[in-house]
């Protein structure tokens, strides 16, 4: 099984890094076929879910993290003095593009290891009445980004993003111009 999974988690990290263009899909789905073969589909299954974890902890929320200013904090907790409009739409707009593109990442990246761990999610997932490990890692992408927790006073990242999506909405009824495609595609 180690040996099988070192070949998946190195090629898993290659996709995530959009170095995929160096790998043998077929190798990498032989990889996944012959653990499945041998009755260790579980043990991958956690393990892909576990590599998901580990990169949102590490790769994908201090980005994320990094978006979040004292302003985007305000305007969550209903306080925007002191804060022009134009202000908080940069913001905003921002925080908002910076959440869609780790997103985009995560579809791109979870088709592309759908496709390689094809055979578990056709005999294992199947088998034991377990969701698809890309349904899985959606349900990741919801606990651990969008519900995660931030430093400030137990404000989750969703709570920000429902604020400033409802910000970015207000300030265009007051006559501002605002990114209407963003604010369409965070919200789809």
């Amino acid at each position: 099984f180690e040996s099988q999974w070192d070949i998946l988690s190195s090629a898993l990290r290659e996709i995530h890094t959009k170095n995929a263009s160096q790998l043998s899909f077929e190798q990498i789905y032989r990889a996944s076929y012959k653990i499945v073969l041998k009755k260790q589909g579980d043990k991958l299954y956690d393990r892909v879910k576990e590599f998901e974890e580990q990169w949102f902890g590490g790769e994908v929320m201090p980005k994320i993290q990094k978006l979040i200013t004292a302003n985007l904090i305000n305007i969550t907790r209903g306080g925007v003095s002191g804060v022009t409009a134009n202000e908080r739409r940069m913001t905003g707009e921002e925080f908002l593009r910076g959440l869609k593109a780790a997103w985009e990442d995560h579809i791109t990246t979870m088709n592309m290891t759908t496709d390689v761990l094809m055979y578990m999610d056709r005999v294992y997932c199947t088998d034991n009445r377990k969701p698809s490990i890309f349904t899985t890692s959606m349900g990741l992408f919801r606990e651990h980004v969008l519900r995660s927790q931030i430093s400030e006073g137990g404000l989750i990242i969703f709570d920000i993003l429902n604020s400033v999506l409802l910000d970015q909405i207000g300030m265009e009824r007051d006559g501002d111009v605002i990114d209407k495609t963003l604010i369409r595609s965070c919200v789809y």
